[in-house]
């Protein structure tokens, strides 16, 4: 069992988990470049777990200031396919290109397990009823009527 790291990691790429990994197993480290191609730490959303490599000792887990990683088993349904994004970004140290912009393209929206309700559309509400008026409204306060005896 790998573990994975989820969408909370976004924007934020915080390396905890990168200086407490005993292996080497988080990608891509700070101020690291990769020969085979793979997009520098400036370049990503994210960092990603090559599952091949994580030892599964969980160091990361609790250093992560977001709460991104979890253990596949653990990982929210709502967030199954970053198990994808996270294998594709580096498999067994191989950096799969046409995978990861495949699964990481923005213009792209993430496959979702199951439709997302949107909320019913709230009703207009009823127009007020018009305000009565006094017969003091009624008068054209302006004209004066005057009596031509």
């Amino acid at each position: 069992m790998a573990y994975i790291i989820a969408e909370p990691c976004i924007g934020t790429k915080d390396t905890a988990c990168v200086d407490v990994c005993p292996v080497d197993c988080i990608h891509p480290a700070k101020g690291r470049t990769y020969d085979d191609g793979r997009p520098t730490f400036d370049e990503v959303p994210q960092l990603y777990i090559d599952p091949t490599e994580c030892i599964d000792c969980g160091a990361c887990v609790p250093v992560c200031p977001v709460t991104a990683i979890f253990a596949l088993d653990d990982l929210p349904e709502k967030w199954h396919a970053y198990i994808d994004i996270n294998k594709n970004y580096v498999d067994g140290g191989k950096f799969q290109p046409d995978k990861y912009q495949k699964l990481s393209d923005p213009q792209q929206p993430l496959p979702q397990p199951y439709p997302i309700p949107q909320p019913a559309p709230e009703p207009a509400p009823e127009p007020a009823p018009p305000t009565p008026q006094s017969d003091s409204n009624l008068k054209d306060p302006t004209r004066r009527d005057t009596l031509h005896v």
